[in-house]
């Protein structure tokens, strides 16, 4: 098993846990180990089909001795130690966004997938021996002959506010684009050409990179609480999910 794992603590009782595969074509599930101290036995906590885990306990709380392994069949990668980035009072002010979007300010649920920057060819419509594109109308990408470059879903909440269709002109064409502002909490961070399915179906396309709402910790560090984003609504006959190579979302 060749995956690259990232882990930090997000608010006071969470801590996020995103990998990258070798294979964006895979299709498995993932085993989460976790012990609360150096001196635990790892325990299974759970098996997740996707490419993250979002682990809230109890047992997190004012607890830095915590550790992880992530298993697949036999193989096995860790101890993975949780990046501490903030401290208790930016962790609680977290914490209070994320209830916020959750349960005061409406906030609807959605599914980001995180563009990952490795881009990988089409297995059904590029040739690697040649080099090139051999079909010109592909049932697995969007005809672009790139499969893969994004890793998710990550389930969060999210705030969209309202915004103004526009006219894009391209080629002197006019193509009409809904650009939006969104904000949602620290997790995932959100990087431009992220991709937010909402839990109505519409596909949001991050359009640049986003604020962030960063405060300052014990450690001297810039710790993110906040994220506001435009986001852009995509065309609902997009074949972005083949694409992504990752399935559909919210499924």
């Amino acid at each position: 098993m060749n995956i690259k794992v990232t882990a930090e603590r997000k608010t006071v009782d969470t801590v996020f846990l995103q990998w990258v595969s070798d294979d964006p074509r895979e299709r498995t599930d993932y085993d989460i180990y976790f012990a609360p101290s150096d001196t635990e036995q790892l325990r299974k906590i759970d098996t997740v089909p996707t490419y993250n885990f979002i682990h809230n306990s109890k047992e997190l709380i004012d607890n830095h001795r915590i550790r992880y392994e992530i298993g697949k069949g036999a193989s096995r990668i860790g101890p993975i130690y949780p990046e501490n980035n903030g401290d208790k009072y930016l962790y609680a002010l977290a914490d209070q966004y994320c209830w916020q979007l959750k349960y005061a300010l409406q906030g609807v649920p959605c599914d980001v997938y995180c563009y990952t920057n490795t881009d990988n060819y089409c297995p059904e419509c590029w040739s690697k021996e040649s080099n090139k594109q051999i079909k010109t109308k592909c049932n697995t990408c969007d005809g672009s002959g790139r499969y893969g470059g994004y890793t998710g879903p990550v389930k969060c909440y999210i705030s969209i506010m309202d915004g103004a269709e526009t006219d894009n002109y391209v080629g002197g064409v006019s193509k009409p684009r809904t650009i939006l502002r969104a904000w949602l909490g620290n997790i995932p961070l959100i990087n431009k050409n992220d991709i937010i399915v909402d839990s109505l179906k519409r596909v949001f396309r991050v359009t640049g990179d986003p604020e962030r709402t960063t405060a300052g910790s014990e450690q001297n560090t810039r710790f993110i609480v906040k994220q506001t984003l435009l986001i852009e609504k995509l065309d609902d006959n997009q074949k972005f999910y083949q694409t992504l190579g990752i399935g559909r979302a919210n499924e």
